[in-house]
């Protein structure tokens, strides 16, 4: 008798466990959880607060095709910075953001921006098959290079990372740091591209920033 009534109860707490938390997950992420705004505010003429915003850019993929902000108009964007020959942290990073690409694989709304930190050596055939390597979806997941004082200075004046160094002895250094770009092109998140769990975090807070645009 009590071995059924236990099994009974450990049925309905299984059925109704998962739906109190999609009820409460779903009302925070409609009503209550908004992603904060990150980098620099100002005020306007009328007292509206002004965010900092990514500027427009022109960067080359593989192809030597310009890509620019223009790219990611309405959709929301997850920027990083990186280079094929790095062993160390850059493996890890592009291995979490084909995670985050295959979540949100079929919708349209959600894109990734890799700018290589190395562009002397990172371009053409070298690029197009570090992107092969980790399954990128073209028109989905773009790799990008350029001039490397404006990646530097795409990373610390746009994004706030500091993924390159003038004085630096090797010429550069990057950061395991992802950025979430929302639609207006303000920067709503920074994650560890290293951490599995940070990155679950970041698939968590797209779609929570997702359903902002649904009100």
């Amino acid at each position: 008798m009590f071995k059924n009534k236990f099994q009974t109860g450990l049925l309905l707490l299984m059925l109704v466990v998962p739906v109190f938390l999609y009820f409460l997950f779903t009302s925070q992420a409609t009503n209550y959880y908004d992603l904060p705004v990150f980098g620099p505010k100002s005020l306007s003429e009328t007292g509206d607060t002004i965010f900092h915003k990514i500027s427009n850019f022109s960067f080359e993929d593989a192809n030597g095709q310009l890509i620019t902000a223009s790219e990611f108009e309405d959709a929301v964007y997850v920027a990083d910075f990186f280079f094929t020959k790095c062993s160390g942290i850059c493996p890890k990073m592009s291995t979490q953001l084909s995670r985050v690409q295959d979540y949100f694989k079929d919708n349209a709304e959600v894109k990734i921006l890799s700018h290589s930190v190395d562009p002397d050596y990172d371009k053409g055939t070298v690029l197009s098959d570090y992107a092969a390597l980790y399954g990128a979806i073209p028109g989905k997941w773009y790799f990008v290079t350029g001039d490397a004082q404006m990646i530097y200075k795409q990373a610390r004046r746009e994004y706030y990372i500091s993924a390159g160094e003038e004085d630096s002895d090797v010429g550069f250094v990057h950061s395991e740091k992802l950025v979430l770009v929302d639609k207006d092109k303000r920067i709503r998140g920074f994650y560890d591209g290293t951490d599995k769990e940070d990155v679950d975090r970041l698939i968590i807070e797209i779609q929570v920033l997702l359903h902002t645009y649904e009100r």
